[in-house]
């Protein structure tokens, strides 16, 4: 017996390559397979400075979105050498919101 519901539910989220030394592609998995969602990525380093922020929609291919590249040289804060946190804010086509944070780092 199982319920379904409408909840969205980020179960994963992951960057690669990892450690990034130029940019980095981020993938999330979740429950809504095939949808189109909308994410804001926000980038902290270790001190909790905002590095840089980003919006796009991405489609999915099943429960796993495509790849979003992030170019170090396109962020607003020279990111250096370290470890960084990054959070995604995700919408779904009904405006359901959720989150998931990772970390990365960086080595140049």
């Amino acid at each position: 017996e199982f319920e379904v519901t409408g909840d969205l539910i980020i179960s994963g989220i992951s960057n690669y390559p990892n450690p990034v030394t130029d940019h980095t592609y981020f993938v999330l998995e979740h429950n809504q397979a095939g949808a189109t969602l909308n994410v804001i990525f926000d980038i902290y380093d270790m001190y909790g400075r905002s590095v840089d922020r980003f919006q796009t929609s991405v489609g999915s291919n099943g429960s796993t979105t495509n790849p979003v590249r992030w170019d170090i040289s396109e962020s607003k804060i020279a990111a250096t050498q370290g470890i960084y946190i990054y959070r995604a804010i995700v919408q779904n086509a009904e405006g359901i919101i959720t989150s998931k944070s990772g970390k990365m780092t960086i080595s140049r």
